[in-house]
């Protein structure tokens, strides 16, 4: 697929949970608290919150088995 597109795969590497809990699970979760209270009257923010919530479990329960990939390319 990388070649098709034009690419060379210059190299590649799993992003560790750690760094998705470190960076960015930690510190959203601590917003969406603060979220809720504010749209409180809000249905449909409070539905984006709520499955912002489902998605962190998700990834605490799961980690394990799926993440993400880096990829640097250089074009051909």
């Amino acid at each position: 697929m990388i070649e098709k597109s034009g690419y060379d795969l210059v190299a590649s590497f799993s992003l560790p949970s750690e760094a998705w809990w470190n960076e960015y699970y930690t510190p959203l979760q601590i917003k969406l608290i603060g979220m809720e209270e504010e749209y409180a009257e809000n249905q449909d923010a409070l539905a984006v919150i709520d499955m912002t919530w489902r998605e962190i479990e998700q990834f605490q329960k799961y980690s394990d088995y799926y993440g993400n990939q880096a990829f640097l390319l250089r074009k051909i």
